[in-house]
């Protein structure tokens, strides 16, 4: 056998499947990103709590079923534009640690209202 044939390179079906998860991933970051969620601090947490839950619901639903960690970092994303919310929102956390202390607060006395909270991936 010659090492030529040994060392050929064909892409296998799971490098495929992790590319196309990864372009799914970015979508959703971006789609996070497009809620401008930082702009409605007239709404309040249970505003939005309805406004994205069901959304974010879904994504857990359809895309939890295959590789639930890779949606940590979509749900970190969801966290740190939440954060930015408390900011814009309320001035004594302007401060980004107040700010996640404040919604990390939040998550641990009601974790069910957003769905990834749940899942335990709190700010």
């Amino acid at each position: 056998m010659k090492y030529s044939e040994l060392i050929q390179f064909q892409p296998i079906e799971s490098v495929i499947e992790l590319r196309q998860a990864n372009k799914a991933a970015k979508a959703k970051r971006a789609d996070i990103r497009a809620w401008h969620l930082h702009r409605k601090s007239d709404k309040n947490l249970d505003d939005l709590s309805r406004m994205f839950d069901p959304k974010v619901r879904g994504w857990i639903t359809y895309y939890g079923s295959y590789y639930k960690s890779a949606m940590y970092p979509i749900f970190r994303q969801l966290n740190r534009s939440l954060v930015g919310w408390v900011q814009q929102k309320y001035k004594r956390y302007k401060h980004q640690r107040r700010a996640t202390h404040w919604l990390r607060g939040i998550a641990q006395r009601q974790p069910e209202m957003f769905a990834h909270w749940k899942l335990g991936v709190v700010p």
